[in-house]
């Protein structure tokens, strides 16, 4: 199918998704895990099936988020489903896809809780397309999957082999679904620096060896943590990727631990960064001894790619000023209430040309 579709429309990129297929497989569809009841503990099976699916080879799954329906009891998710595992869980696995029969998956035909999470969890997913476009990238060139089970990023840490309910959510987002109907769920948080997603101001330091934390987990809130050090490329919210704006870029950088992130782009839709090799990436790093952020300048480019980008920076963590060099010219920085958290915008710029941010002295 894959073959017949390169041959007859080159310029468009196909969606094949498959119920059931063997190694290699992966190079031509996404898996699909298939019909499921909507029950929590078919929930923690789609969590471990999709870790285990990226570590054979399969970095691109789906599933019926929520569960595609109970044949016995007749019925689809409730809410409480609905909010954790549709919406919260499914927004956070490679394709989201909250498909299935009885009562309406569509946000706006559940109840006013449900649709409060799904917009939470729509805006979350939209705006961090970039960080998850580039996990899609380095997924086709290497393998890695896009999903990772923690033992694959921390192999030498005992504990990572045995909390497999959690799962890196590309190389800086630890995800952890509550699976149960209580209303906290443990999460192993592994040695180092860690922000709440949601509520990021100064990370949690854990020792060596990792700890187990109790993380509330009612109304369908989704504990999600950044590590420290990590470089998160995000864009405006919109409703369809195709009206992102690509001139205009927002970057949050989590302080605490120096990192690296390489944002890879292309025109979204069709063959050419395979075949013709039409790809854009800008490699940004961070150094958290000189609290200083380098942009590379773009490499590479595509149909439609801007010329000229600007930036919206984030500091997240102690010590964030209000001054700093960008270029060696100074830029004013706002800071929040707390005082942990500093925005910087620059104006539009060159993507040829490499920018270096520093504290002013």
């Amino acid at each position: 199918m894959r073959d017949g579709w390169d041959k007859s429309a080159i310029s468009q990129r196909p969606y094949v998704w498959v119920r059931g297929m063997t190694a290699g497989a992966q190079r031509y569809a996404s898996l699909w895990s298939g019909d499921i009841k909507p029950n929590f503990d078919e929930m923690k099976m789609q969590i471990s099936g999709m870790q285990l699916a990226g570590l054979s080879g399969f970095p691109y799954w789906g599933h019926d988020a929520g569960g595609f329906y109970d044949w016995d009891a007749k019925q689809g998710p409730d809410a409480d489903l609905y909010r954790q595992w549709a919406m919260g869980f499914g927004a956070f696995a490679p394709i989201w896809k909250p498909h299935g029969m009885g009562p309406s998956r569509w946000p706006l035909d559940r109840g006013a809780g449900e649709q409060d999470a799904a917009r939470q969890f729509a805006q979350a997913r939209y705006q961090l397309m970039p960080y998850i476009y580039s996990a899609a990238h380095e997924a086709a060139a290497s393998g890695l999957p896009m999903a990772r089970a923690m033992l694959l990023d921390y192999p030498h840490d005992d504990a990572a082999w045995s909390h497999d309910l959690q799962y890196m959510w590309g190389p800086s987002l630890l995800v952890a679904p509550r699976t149960s109907r209580d209303d906290a769920t443990e999460v192993w948080l592994p040695a180092g620096g860690w922000y709440d997603f949601w509520q990021p101001q100064a990370p949690q330091q854990v020792a060596a060896g990792g700890t187990v934390i109790s993380v509330g987990a009612e109304r369908g809130l989704l504990p999600v943590f950044v590590k420290a050090g990590a470089i998160l490329p995000r864009q405006d919210y919109t409703t369809s990727t195709a009206g992102a704006d690509k001139r205009r870029m927002l970057l949050d950088i989590y302080t605490g631990a120096s990192g690296s992130a390489l944002l890879q782009e292309d025109d979204d839709v069709s063959e050419a960064y395979r075949k013709q090799g039409r790809l854009m990436t800008t490699a940004i790093r961070w150094d958290d001894a000189h609290r200083s952020l380098s942009i590379g300048a773009a490499h590479g480019s595509y149909r439609g790619a801007p010329s000229q980008r600007s930036w919206r920076l984030t500091l997240h963590g102690a010590g964030a000023g209000t001054c700093y060099s960008v270029n060696g010219k100074r830029f004013s920085a706002t800071l929040d209430s707390s005082g942990q958290r500093a925005t910087l915008q620059l104006p539009p710029a060159s993507l040829r040309g490499a920018t270096r941010i520093a504290p002013c002295r």
